[in-house]
């Protein structure tokens, strides 16, 4: 089970990147980028080259990419205003499919 703080810290990291920088709200490559590189500018980790960010990665002293993933969809749920252009397009094609299927689940 998930630390209850480390979560919330970890939205609120996630909440201020999605609102400040829009391209992060429809690629998680971006947002992982922008909050590890945040991670590793405030830590005592100074990454110098891609070997550093990789043994830092794999030593397990970044957060990991799906917390990240995970907690901007639970506050993309939460806040429509922060939701990228290609949601509403997803949802469009959502319901065009279940029209043309009967709302039936295949």
């Amino acid at each position: 089970m998930t630390n209850p703080v480390y979560t919330s810290k970890l939205e609120t990291k996630v909440k201020a990147i999605l609102e400040t920088i829009p391209t992060t709200r429809e690629n998680d490559h971006a947002l992982v980028a922008h909050y590890w590189a945040e991670e590793l500018s405030n830590g005592p980790i100074r990454v110098e080259s891609a070997q550093g960010l990789l043994t830092t990665l794999a030593s397990g002293g970044l957060t990991k990419y799906s917390s990240i993933s995970r907690a901007r969809r639970k506050i993309q749920e939460k806040h429509v205003h922060l939701r990228g252009t290609s949601y509403n397009i997803r949802q469009n094609k959502s319901k065009k499919t279940k029209k043309y299927f009967g709302g039936k689940v295949i």
